[in-house]
């Protein structure tokens, strides 16, 4: 699925932008455009094989994301067994979410390898007692956080986890502090020479957002963020005024219920379902004190996600897709319990009695029928349009052009290979012809379906004596995009 139609997710031009600056030794300019994270360096070292930026890009996240699966089911078989260990691996395998952002230009599949990785080397450490695992743990903790700033939290998860096998009587308080002290002082050494790189070359430290955008989250106050202005409260209906106010007296149960809604939406409805048998429904396999530390997993990104929202009042399907990895677990349980109850129910019939031994392979068949569809499915479909378009003023002679335009049309101009420079929301006619020229650029890209709720009626106001349209038969083609593109006149 890596080299299918599907077009690149918007913050892949970012990442693929990031690599290119770091390809070309402008290390500077990252600072200056976004932020750094791991993800790109890995794009620059599969750059040299793919060539492509974009080929490169999904193959890190398709390689990662796949590898990870190894680190899930070794955790799975060291806490539950073996069986347990192979659905759940299988349902990773199978998880359209999973599936969709491994394939794509995006850090989460890098982030999830990382993570899981320091967790496995963690518990194998906590358990073999042997201290390079730990060390190992803390370095692959160290490139989650460089990858993703939710890393911080499975540094928490994993020291936690080393107080929990304290508790259980694992080890003593000398081996407690022991553990402790490896796993916090090997980070800051390992990771010594590289941050001392970006120092000198850049004149401060860079961790990425776990020291920029985390203490910003961190100390940055909500208080005001739902406050209205009167005189725009004013202009509102009665119900809308309503459901503000209802918003804010019980702000936190709605950030608990998007939670929930986006760990479902991206969790997918039928691993749910089996998942709600292997929490709450338990016959045939017992409740252990061995799940304690997938609890814990489980419950320290819950937190860090309501951490999240509280926060920025946003929280999307990639961050619910999180708290779905060791709930998969509980999802392989919850999939023997269902196979039972119909085990059940079959050796109740003498006219089944044949087929009882076919139940887990008929039940995994069904979740295999009911899901695969949509994992095989190519994303970002209905939006194969932008490709086209790109790929097609491309092949026109735009390549390397400067355009400015609707930034829902960047992704048109990655594929063009063009120069792209966003226009600000809110800007009438006369001011878009200013900001062509104070940019330099005579060419502009709108969608004619959309551009009025953006501009201040720009289809209204186009002056075709001032903006003329390029005539690009192939774009009058499209069904999901009216995509236009108008050049400035010479005075």
């Amino acid at each position: 699925m890596v080299f299918t139609a599907s077009v690149i997710a918007p913050d892949g031009i970012f990442y693929v932008n990031i690599a290119k600056m770091i390809n070309a030794g402008s290390l500077q300019k990252i600072s200056e455009f976004g932020f750094f994270s791991l993800y790109p360096f890995l794009i620059v070292i599969a750059q040299k094989i793919f060539h492509n930026w974009e080929i490169a890009g999904r193959m890190v996240s398709a390689v990662l994301g796949s590898l990870a699966v190894i680190p899930l089911f070794l955790i799975t078989k060291k806490l539950i067994n073996m069986k347990i260990a192979l659905i759940a691996g299988i349902f990773y395998i199978i998880s359209p979410r999973l599936v969709e952002y491994s394939t794509n230009v995006l850090r989460e599949s890098s982030y999830w390898f990382f993570s899981i990785t320091a967790l496995w080397l963690a518990l194998k450490g906590l358990s073999s007692r042997k201290l390079i695992f730990v060390v190992l743990a803390s370095l692959f903790t160290g490139l989650a956080m460089f990858t993703r700033m939710e890393g911080v939290s499975i540094f928490l998860i994993i020291l936690l986890w080393i107080f929990w096998y304290y508790h259980e009587g694992d080890f003593g308080l000398k081996r407690l502090i022991i553990f402790l002290l490896v796993f916090i002082v090997s980070m800051p050494i390992i990771f010594s020479s590289p941050l001392l790189f970006f120092k000198n070359r850049l004149g401060s430290w860079e961790i990425g957002h776990v020291g920029t955008k985390l203490p910003f989250l961190i100390m940055n106050s909500t208080e005001h963020t739902l406050e209205v202005k009167p005189d725009i409260l004013d202009r509102t209906t009665v119900q809308f005024r309503s459901f503000l106010d209802i918003s804010k007296r019980h702000k936190y149960i709605t950030f608990i219920s998007e939670i929930i809604y986006k760990f479902i939406k991206s969790f997918n409805v039928v691993f749910f379902i089996l998942l709600l048998f292997g929490v709450f429904r338990r016959r045939s396999i017992p409740y252990s004190r061995r799940e304690i530390p997938i609890l814990i997993w489980f419950t320290i990104l819950f937190l860090s996600s309501f951490f999240y929202v509280a926060k920025t009042n946003y929280f999307g399907t990639r961050h619910g897709l999180l708290m779905g990895i060791p709930a998969l677990v509980w999802a392989g349980i919850g999939f023997y319990e269902l196979r039972d109850i119909f085990y059940n129910w079959v050796m109740k019939r003498k006219s089944l009695l044949n087929y009882s031994k076919y139940m887990t392979i008929f039940l995994l068949m069904v979740v295999f029928i009911v899901i695969l569809p949509k994992t095989l499915s190519c994303s970002g479909v209905d939006k194969i349009e932008l490709k086209e378009a790109g790929v097609y003023l491309k092949e026109m002679g735009y390549s390397k052009a400067r355009f400015a335009g609707e930034p829902i049309l960047h992704r048109v101009l990655f594929y063009a290979d063009s120069e792209f420079i966003p226009l600000p929301q809110g800007m009438t006619f006369e001011e878009v012809i200013r900001f062509l020229k104070e940019n330099q650029t005579r060419l502009l890209i709108v969608d004619k379906r959309t551009v009025d709720t953006f501009l201040d009626n720009f289809n209204g106001n186009v002056n075709p004596f001032v903006l003329e349209k390029v005539q690009l038969p192939k774009l009058d083609q499209f069904k999901e995009y009216s995509i236009v593109v108008y050049r400035l006149k010479e005075e």
